[in-house]
């Protein structure tokens, strides 16, 4: 029988040693028991009658040294037997073993390439760091564009000098430290082709002791930022659309008044009360041209640079175009946002945006007027803000579907169904959250939450 596997680093092990013994100890002990057995019954019946005892005492010493050979061949042949049976195991677990790491190979190269054609074939450019930054591998995407030299075997520069690992806010650097993927929280333009890509950190564990690596990943945004670009000012211009009415009205009173003040002062010789028409219409003047301004401020496009923006001066901002609207006279406004709140990391014609379309939709929601609050709160993960108002609300299917990209409950073209779609998207890609709370009768609270990581170099603490 084969020897059991054993840990030990010899052939045989303690206890096939001991095995093997015991079968050369039995086979030894019944070969000698026959042995003796039959030379007993031949001396018995035989050489006791036909030889001498100085015969039989010399027969006697090499019956002796015969059964010392058989001891040792039988010895020999156990062992010989063991060692052939455990050769024959070891051989045949040595193909079995032979077969499983060829089958393993072929399965290993199999998905070594599966996966080499899944790297190449995403259109996201990636590359594989180490702690130092260099790249130790790159996709298809990450190779186009380089014809002077591969960029495997240097420090990653793919993007210009922003994406030294040494940068400030490189996501690679950040990833490795804090082991940690980091996701949505880099938008970075080249500035060789002036692409926009959002850039992505995926740690990898250290399975070679060379170090932790690092996949980067940059998604080409730019048609995707153009499009949200595009939809947001259609979205500013459907707004203005609507704020429209108001404005006019706002600028023909101006208008109705000085035209009669024009009508008094015409062939008025009284210096002094043409002056004061003057002031009157110095005053409509400057009346039309901050209408004028606040409509064109709204409307024209003020790029897509982040910076800091105050929330209640985005706020003020907000109400300033939509009291023009005719609608807002109906409504009652009350406005809690405190002055010291942290500025806001994002676009502010984003921001101004956003709150444009939510107060739009609050108005629509209250035809025959009502109140509308705006409130912020202070806490230890940001800042929440809150529009409130006391229209007709939503059912709970329609809160569902309200953020859905083109759904809309305002007939005769009066909505592009985008408004509150986009909104989120901006509050979205801004770090923070928009959620809607709403029945049926009883108004909608729409939540604004931006946590402590959207403002950038401010300290959020409750108030």
């Amino acid at each position: 029988m084969p020897p059991r596997a054993d840990s030990s680093p010899s052939m045989f092990s303690r206890r096939d040693w001991l095995r093997m013994w015991l079968q050369a100890a039995a086979v030894s002990t019944l070969v000698l028991t026959v042995y003796f057995i039959g030379y007993e019954l031949i001396e018995q019946l035989w050489m006791k009658e036909h030889l001498p005892v100085d015969r039989l005492f010399t027969l006697h010493r090499y019956r002796g040294l015969l059964a010392s050979m058989l001891i040792g061949t039988t010895s020999i042949y156990v062992i010989w037997r063991s060692r052939r049976s455990y050769d024959q195991a070891f051989a045949q677990a040595y193909v079995e073993v032979e077969e499983t790491m060829k089958a393993r190979t072929r399965a290993l190269e199999q998905n070594q390439a599966f996966t080499e054609r899944l790297f190449d074939a995403l259109q996201d450019r990636l590359i594989v760091l180490d702690r130092n930054g260099v790249i130790v591998k790159a996709n298809r995407v990450a190779l186009e564009g380089i014809s002077c030299r591969s960029p495997v075997g240097h420090t990653c520069s793919m993007l210009g000098g922003a994406c030294s690992p040494s940068a400030e806010g490189c996501v690679a650097a950040r990833a490795q430290r804090t082991r940690l993927p980091i996701i949505g929280q880099c938008i970075r333009t080249d500035a060789r082709s002036g692409r926009m890509y959002a850039i992505d950190a995926y740690p990898v564990p250290d399975l070679d002791g060379k170090g932790p690596l690092v996949i980067e990943s940059a998604r080409d945004i730019t048609e995707a930022k153009q499009l949200e670009a595009r939809v947001l000012y259609q979205e500013k211009l459907a707004a203005l659309g609507v704020l429209a009415t108001g404005i006019a009205h706002d600028i023909v009173n101006p208008l109705a008044s000085m035209s009669s003040e024009l009508e008094m002062i015409e062939g008025e010789t009284d210096l002094g009360r043409v002056q004061a028409s003057i002031a009157v219409l110095r005053g409509q003047v400057s009346r039309i041209d901050r209408c004028l301004r606040e409509m064109t401020d709204f409307a024209r496009r003020r790029g897509d640079e982040i910076s800091a923006v105050p929330i209640r001066v985005a706020v003020d901002d907000a109400l300033r175009m939509v009291r023009h609207d005719p609608r807002a006279r109906k409504v009652s406004f009350t406005i809690e946002v405190g002055a010291d709140l942290p500025p806001l990391r994002l676009v502010e014609d984003h921001l101004v945006m956003v709150l444009v379309n939510l107060l739009i939709n609050a108005f629509d929601a209250m035809p025959d007027g009502g109140s509308l609050t705006l409130r912020s709160r202070r806490d230890a993960g940001g800042v929440t803000l809150t529009i409130t108002d006391t229209g007709s609300g939503m059912s709970d299917e329609i809160r569902k579907r309200a953020l859905e990209p083109l759904f809309t409950t305002k007939g005769g073209g009066k909505g592009t169904g985008l408004g509150l779609s986009v909104s989120a998207d901006i509050v979205r890609d801004a770090g923070g959250t928009l959620a809607l709370t709403s029945s049926l009768g009883h108004g909608t609270t729409v939540t604004l939450h931006f946590g402590a990581a959207c403002f950038e170099g401010a300290e959020v603490a409750s108030a």
